[in-house]
């Protein structure tokens, strides 16, 4: 049974306004790890997204891999920032799911702002060349915002390795050059291009992936 002072805490995190919470985001923390058990049980009996939510930053940030289960979980949720802080929370743990996860919620939580990133977009291509074989299939999905998704995380994935063969120039406009002339070799990809094109671009960047090197 959680103990009346953790649950007075978790009480005040999901009442507290935006500004205070930080406050008792760091006394939970400063707990330590010992308190994931109460903090599921918590969470589990909490009914609002929103104070689900809050606790899940909570329990991400605590990396405890007793947590991976309820991520797990968590994955099928309604609720799209409850899927994409699940997804994340396997990422921090170095989960052999993450990757899975993350796919799984690539077009979750989106970045208005930059209609092509998400939490998840972001996480696989950090994840590097391991996770294009496992997403070059998503350049010819069915759904726009997968694609785009798709191509964002291609995007990011190429231009680092440029850039790592650039350094101490990797900002610079030789590898921004590089990066175009690779791009263009595999077929100037774009998620809205028809289907045809799509599929010759894939196609190269098939061949791509298998040789490994730029």
């Amino acid at each position: 049974m959680i103990v009346e002072t953790l649950k007075a805490l978790c009480d005040e995190l999901c009442t507290s306004t935006t500004s205070m919470q930080q406050q008792v985001v760091n006394k939970l923390l400063n707990k330590g790890q010992s308190i994931v058990p109460d903090l599921m049980a918590y969470f589990e009996d909490l009914k609002d997204d929103k104070s689900r939510v809050t606790l899940l930053l909570v329990l991400l940030k605590l990396k405890d891999h007793r947590a991976e289960a309820l991520f797990k979980k968590l994955l099928k949720s309604n609720n799209e920032d409850i899927r994409t802080l699940s997804a994340q929370g396997l990422v921090f743990l170095n989960s052999p799911f993450a990757m899975q996860a993350c796919i799984a919620t690539i077009n979750d939580s989106i970045d208005f702002a930059h209609s092509d990133i998400t939490p998840s977009v972001l996480s696989l291509a950090d994840m590097g060349d391991a996770v294009l074989p496992a997403i070059l299939h998503l350049l010819n999905d069915k759904d726009e915002n997968t694609r785009q998704h798709a191509q964002k995380i291609f995007e990011l994935v190429t231009y680092k390795k440029i850039q790592n063969q650039y350094k101490p120039h990797a900002l610079s406009d030789i590898a921004r050059q590089a990066w175009n002339k690779l791009w263009d070799e595999n077929g100037a990809y774009r998620w809205d291009m028809q289907e045809d094109i799509r599929l010759a671009a894939m196609k190269k960047w098939e061949q791509w992936i298998e040789r490994k090197t730029l």
